[in-house]
């Protein structure tokens, strides 16, 4: 499924993220969310925002430092590529890879299934069964932790299979440890060269530990820039 993204990597490099397609918010003009105000994030999520590829709640909050869920976290990352449900990008997205209905069946009956966006997850590439072990209902409202955070950064980057191949002799931080948590050093070894993710401290990178929305924002908006997107 991860070719579609590696194929196109060339025209998302000179697409214009100036058109939203539907079911993203933007935020207005004179301001964007209640809670953001002195953030460290809040330069990035106030232009996430702008760009029309995230969203606050109805309070007018944006909640950056709340746990983002695995499929808010793959809706992040799709609409900042504007691939978004309904949209020609995800047209396209849906021609090129058909999902198996017996894959789709797998992911819980949530807003993100009713929406369209775990068929766009699937078909783009960025959330593969495989990453999550037992882990195949992949429920809507379950955090994602810092390590399946990273995979969905190195796969949006288009590096996820180069990561597999990697040959890293030791782990870039002392709390890996080669197990069901942690089974791919090359994914933490692409994202922290490229300054995608951080370590907590120099040698902890606590892969189990929630990843926060705003952290989400910050991770995909150093995606974009590194595909030359922003």
């Amino acid at each position: 499924m991860n070719g579609w993204i590696v194929k196109t990597l060339g025209l998302l490099l000179i697409t214009s993220l100036l058109l939203t397609g539907p079911g993203v918010a933007k935020a207005s003009e004179t301001s964007t969310f209640s809670d953001i105000s002195g953030h460290k994030y809040e330069a990035l999520i106030e232009q996430a925002a702008e760009d029309g590829w995230v969203n606050g709640c109805p309070d007018g909050r944006f909640w950056p430092d709340r746990p983002i869920t695995r499929w808010e976290y793959a809706k992040m990352m799709l609409a900042a590529l504007n691939i978004v449900p309904g949209s020609q990008r995800a047209k396209e997205v849906l021609q090129s890879t058909e999902v198996p209905k017996e894959v789709l069946s797998l992911a819980d009956d949530g807003w993100a299934s009713k929406e369209g966006w775990v068929e766009l997850g699937f078909a783009s590439g960025l959330v593969v069964l495989g990453d999550y072990g037992s882990y195949l209902v992949l429920p809507h409202d379950e955090g994602i932790s810092r390590y399946e955070a990273t995979i969905f950064a190195v796969r949006m980057l288009g590096r996820f299979e180069e990561s597999l191949t990697m040959v890293v002799e030791e782990p870039p931080f002392d709390d890996l440890v080669p197990d069901m948590q942690v089974d791919n050093f090359g994914v933490i070894e692409i994202a922290v060269e490229n300054g995608l993710i951080s370590g907590y401290t120099e040698t902890k990178f606590y892969p189990a530990e929630s990843f926060t929305r705003g952290e989400a924002v910050a991770t995909v908006s150093r995606v974009l820039t590194l595909l030359g997107r922003n």
